[in-house]
């Protein structure tokens, strides 16, 4: 007599997380299944069913797609931490299943202005600063004239003969400017949410050669 036992894959599935700004929305995290597994190999949709188990704090603009694995957060969801539960079971064995959570948090991107600094002529003027923004960040990228708004919020002290363009962020001095020292502060807002903002000063040093 031979007996010869069956065992089912081991099937794992492993807890994710993922973030998206609610200004925008998109897809928080591109599958659950990226880092779940099957026996020796990675979890697939062919190779497991994906189901949706439960979703704390109810949300209707976080949906998982079944198909997919994908975590999509539609624009305007509220702030929050959402822990979203869903179970892989084998395809091929219905029984053989496994839970984890996805980790969904839905915030802000982070604006950063940086402070910058330039010298110039105050004789002679120019453009001191090519932009203000080359050295700000939306969520850890650049800054752009796309992604964010900027305007100026104070010069001190005063002088008619600098400027901010607030298309491009130079900073720009005109000739027989006073010299001396100057600091203009500046903002910059993020385009698709426009209370999420940063403020930055750039410190001015007009020679007067």
């Amino acid at each position: 007599m031979v007996t010869v036992r069956v065992k089912a894959f081991v099937i794992d599935a492993v807890n994710d997380q993922g973030a998206v700004s609610p200004a925008t929305g998109g897809t928080a995290i591109a599958s659950v299944l990226a880092n779940d597994r099957l026996g020796a190999v990675p979890a697939t949709s062919s190779t497991v069913t994906l189901s949706l188990k439960s979703l704390t704090p109810s949300a209707p603009g976080i949906t998982l797609d079944l198909a997919t694995g994908a975590v999509n957060v539609a624009r305007g969801t509220a702030f929050g931490t959402y822990a979203l539960v869903y179970g892989i079971c084998e395809t091929a064995s219905p029984t053989n299943c496994d839970t984890a959570t996805a980790t969904v948090a839905v915030r802000a991107n982070v604006v950063d202005a940086v402070n910058d600094s330039a010298r110039g002529s105050s004789k002679t003027g120019g453009t001191i600063v090519a932009s203000v923004l080359n050295n700000d960040t939306v969520n850890g990228a650049r800054a752009t004239t796309a992604t964010v708004s900027l305007s100026l919020v104070s010069l001190t002290p005063s002088a008619k003969g600098i400027t901010l363009d607030t298309t491009t962020g130079a900073v720009v001095v005109a000739p027989k400017t006073s010299s001396g020292t100057y600091a203009l502060v500046y903002r910059i807002c993020e385009i698709a949410s426009p209370t999420n903002c940063d403020q930055a000063t750039v410190a001015i040093d007009l020679s007067g050669k």
